[in-house]
């Protein structure tokens, strides 16, 4: 039975900011209270929720009703302002769930996804009619997939678009699902390019979106952390795997690409824990369903699941098709024909190929040399890494410059801003340049173009809150450090680059 007391009663006020918050606090109460009983002439018309949380008296309301404190009494305020405030600022002891909340949070958490460029117009659609995902968005076939289909591709084929591209579908298409993402980011900070930070990612999502499941953290082990907590995989896999339990009717449906971007034995590790989820999910009746990306190597397999390989696949094939059509600007002649379909063929199915060549003819054409197209095109390797020391090698200007870009974004210990990056590359043209740089006549915009120029393309700044430079694409690092792109274009520097 509700009880029901006095305005006085209640010396804790909780002003909530969104209606999702409210909600999340709710399932905190210990005990909800009916609305206190009102003085005669109170004419406030708010509708609160009363409850107690460890013995305190609690009223809760959206912020949005600004005449909320008007029904605390001047004791309670009083009492908010000493001992109350006290235990608020003790906030892991009082309300401890937000303080873990916030502690899952981490800077550069969306980074990757939003700087994947969108899908070009006329790509990627193929995937949502594709027989693999479709059979893995079926639910009756849960048992046969255990909820799981993995993309793989080659480096730079295009699997973190298509998988941005099929997460911003389904969160527009399924309004009755809860979607989850991560993706791995190789040339981001290290939380980015862990497991560790992959599960928090995804526990902060789905307790967000499920307030209910907030119940996880009921646990007295948890009632000490606060936002600063450094979390261990072993406590967020267990979590996790509760709040994926206590699901009921929720639907989960979750995306985490490039895989092959994070330590290898982490990543098995994390197969494995989601195969655990995917027998949970068949025997308990549970709808969570996971769709990985993936290089073909490291070699990872998985007991139950679809496989979707983009090399060969007519939809990514009509996809270079569609590219190529669309942003190659050379006109409709018949030679300009031909130079597309020979395009798409020495691409061997390599989008960021592609897009790195229709660069570099769009601009021959540019310039008038329209008879010189198809002879620029055989001169381009059809190599990735090749094309890559092409492009770092083709003309000499600023090379010193070029060298020390590579060096900055390759070699920094943490990834820098571009306004660091920007210093850094001044002070070796000039050491008083930055003393006399006035901040309103040099802009962002300026120093991204900056960055573009003597990075020739290969680096760029990222969309997020707090942007960092890194390489366009993985691969690029690949071929810097594992193929040892950097002494073989620059032998000289070969001292600088050891190890």
């Amino acid at each position: 039975m509700q009880r029901q007391l006095r305005r006085e009663d209640y010396t804790v006020g909780w002003v909530c900011t969104l209606p999702v918050e409210l909600a999340a606090v709710k399932t905190m109460l210990d005990e909800k209270h009916t609305d206190a009983s009102r003085d005669v002439g109170d004419d406030d018309e708010n509708v609160y929720t009363m409850g107690s949380i460890t013995g305190y008296n609690v009223v809760i309301n959206i912020a949005a009703n600004h005449h909320f404190l008007i029904m605390l009494p001047i004791s309670a305020q009083r009492s908010l302002s000493s001992r109350t405030q006290r235990m608020a600022l003790q906030n892991n002891e009082l309300f401890p769930r937000q303080s873990l909340l916030e502690s899952l949070r981490f800077d550069q958490i969306d980074a990757r996804q939003m700087t994947i460029k969108t899908a070009h117009a006329k790509t990627c659609r193929w995937l949502l009619q594709s027989e693999k995902y479709l059979n893995w968005l079926d639910t009756t076939k849960l048992d046969k997939h255990h909820g799981f289909l993995w993309i793989k591709g080659k480096a730079g084929t295009g699997k973190s678009t298509l998988m941005k591209y099929a997460l911003v579908n389904a969160r527009k298409a399924m309004e009755n699902h809860i979607i989850l993402s991560f993706f791995f980011n190789a040339r981001g900070e290290d939380i980015e390019k862990s497991t560790i930070g992959a599960y928090r990612s995804l526990l902060l999502q789905l307790l967000e979106n499920l307030p209910a499941l907030w119940n996880v953290f009921n646990s007295p082990s948890f009632l000490k952390v606060t936002k600063d907590h450094q979390w261990n995989i072993e406590t967020l896999k267990t979590l996790l795997e509760q709040a994926i339990q206590s699901l009921g009717d929720s639907s989960v449906v979750c995306f985490i690409d490039a895989l092959n971007e994070c330590e290898e034995e982490q990543v098995r590790d994390m197969v494995q824990f989601f195969e655990h989820i995917g027998d949970l999910v068949v025997s308990h009746g549970i709808y969570f369903q996971v769709c990985f990306s993936s290089r073909h190597y490291p070699y990872i397999t998985i007991r139950n699941g679809l496989e979707l390989v983009l090399e060969g696949h007519e939809g990514h094939s009509q996809d270079i098709t569609n590219y190529v059509e669309t942003e190659l600007k050379i006109g409709k002649s018949k030679t300009a024909q031909q130079i597309r379909t020979e395009l798409q063929e020495k691409s061997s199915g390599i989008f960021i190929w592609v897009v790195l060549v229709v660069g570099i003819l769009n601009k021959e054409f540019n310039r008038g040399q329209v008879h010189l197209l198809r002879e620029k095109l055989n001169a381009i390797p059809g190599d990735l890494h090749k094309l890559f020391s092409d492009i770092l090698t083709r003309d000499s200007r600023n090379k010193d410059m070029l060298v020390l870009c590579i060096q900055w974004v390759l070699f920094a210990k943490q990834p820098l801003s571009p306004e660091q990056l920007y210093h850094a590359l001044l002070l070796n043209i000039n050491s008083n340049a930055i003393s006399k740089l006035d901040p309103e006549e040099t802009t962002k915009h300026d120093m991204k173009r900056f960055l573009l120029d003597f990075s020739k393309g290969l680096a760029e700044a990222t969309v997020s809150k707090e942007p960092r430079v890194q390489f366009i694409h993985e691969s690029v690092r690949d071929f810097l450090l594992k193929e040892n792109g950097l002494s073989k274009i620059w032998p000289k520097f070969r001292s600088n680059f050891q190890n």
